[in-house]
């Protein structure tokens, strides 16, 4: 057993949580921190529109 001790507005309580748990929880919260993250690496349309539109004005189109 791991007892955790809290203290809430001045009172203190002991939780006793099987080791078991514990590592559960611990697992779960350290999946979470490394999970890759996403990234949009992809250009909004409206910019590539606009951008198109630049190059027709400009004479530059192919």
């Amino acid at each position: 057993m791991i007892v955790l001790q809290q203290s809430c507005s001045g009172f203190s309580f002991v939780k006793e949580m099987p080791v078991k748990e514990v590592v559960s929880v611990m697992t779960g919260i350290l999946e979470e921190l490394f999970k890759p993250e996403y990234v949009n690496n992809q250009i909004p349309y409206e910019l590539l529109r606009e951008a198109r539109k630049r190059k027709k004005r400009n004479g530059l189109s192919r």
